[in-house]
């Protein structure tokens, strides 16, 4: 014989509220390209044919990033001549007081190595996007550290206190 025991109130709605955000969560995940649930090392990623931001392998396709991040490191091997990073406004306000970092990431990701911080700028709403921030290297002729090699765009919250907004970071290795 079955016995039911009663639920209270609270538990049933909390129990509602859950298997609604997980179904939205799983909905959301479901519906991404297979790529778009990758890192920024090469995986393609395939957006819809609306979307102004470009089907590349060196766009972020980070769901939580406020600043859809592109890296482009122009390689052969370890010989690079140039870096290239810019991003997209992913929300529907104006952001304020951000730049473009281009640094070195190290073999595991976990260093940070600045190459360049270029000027300031503002964002509009989604799909609004940054000024390109390039450095070409001085001697394209010589290799390179192997590791990651990223861009990021900050925005200056004021006191001297900074966010990270998105990142993206390319693998150079021989």
């Amino acid at each position: 014989m079955l016995s039911f025991k009663k639920i209270p109130a609270r538990a049933r709605i909390g129990a509602t509220v859950g298997a609604t955000l997980l179904a939205m969560l799983f909905a959301v995940l479901f519906t991404l390209p297979a790529s778009a649930a990758t890192t920024g090392t090469g995986a393609s990623v395939t957006q819809s044919s609306s979307s102004p931001i470009p089907r590349s392998h060196n766009c972020n396709p980070d769901l939580l990033a406020i600043v859809i991040q592109c890296t482009t490191v122009n390689n052969h091997r370890l010989r690079v001549t140039s870096i290239t990073g810019y991003g997209y406004n992913d929300t529907p306000s104006t952001l304020n007081d951000l730049h473009v970092q281009i640094y070195y990431a190290g073999k595991n990701g976990k260093r940070s190595v600045n190459i360049k911080n270029c000027r300031n700028f503002n964002l509009g709403p989604f799909p609004d996007r940054s000024p390109e921030c390039t450095w070409h290297n001085p001697h394209p002729d010589k290799n390179v550290r192997a590791g990651f090699y990223c861009t990021r765009t900050w925005q200056n919250n004021g006191n001297g206190n900074l966010s990270v907004l998105g990142t993206e970071c390319e693998k150079v290795e021989r």
